[in-house]
């Protein structure tokens, strides 16, 4: 898509939409911008939290979002997770080793920067070992969220690191407050 045409419907996008997803929409904009300034080969977002009540239309924008923007996108239901594997895979010497959800992804479309949503992350399980270890959601995606953590991450399956910090992230919640302090920086 040219450059002109994008930032013309992106420009539509943010003046169509709900007053309440303006906010969200500029700092879309911004973060598109500064990729572009800095040169950058793709877009880079910082992770963006939307949070509200329910039926507003935050899922639906984040996903309009990955439509506009010509990426791969992919919601993940956090209510139906039930641990942190869905994220970060599950390491080999379990019998059911597997990647996780955005190296699937990634290696399944061969693009780098997908916007991936975690649909109601204040909902998410934490499911526990018998020896009282927490596999949490909201934690696993601490190493992704963080551009340099994410840029060197390992994945438990294979064994390998990764470049995940091209991966956008947007989160809807609907009650941020009780969210781990770090998801709602």
């Amino acid at each position: 898509m040219g450059g002109r045409l994008l930032e013309s419907n992106i420009r539509s996008f943010i003046r169509a939409r709900r007053r309440s997803e303006a906010e969200a929409a500029t700092i879309v904009w911004n973060a598109m911008r500064r990729s572009a300034l800095a040169g950058e080969i793709g877009f880079r977002l910082e992770p963006l939290l939307l949070d509200g009540p329910p039926g507003i239309g935050k899922s639906s924008w984040a996903r309009a979002l990955a439509r506009l923007l010509g990426v791969e996108g992919m919601v993940l239901d956090a209510t139906g997770e039930q641990a942190s594997f869905g994220i970060t895979g599950l390491q080999k010497g379990w019998s059911g080793s597997i990647i996780g959800r955005p190296l699937d992804l990634i290696m399944r479309t061969q693009g780098a920067n997908p916007i991936f949503v975690i649909d109601e992350i204040d909902k998410a399980a934490t499911a526990r070992s018998s020896k009282d270890a927490s596999f949490g959601l909201a934690e696993a995606l601490l190493p992704f969220l963080e551009k340099s953590s994410a840029a060197s991450w390992n994945c438990p399956a294979l064994r390998l690191p990764f470049d995940m910090s091209w991966i956008d992230w947007v989160l809807t919640s609907n009650d941020m407050n009780v969210l781990p302090d770090p998801l709602t920086r």
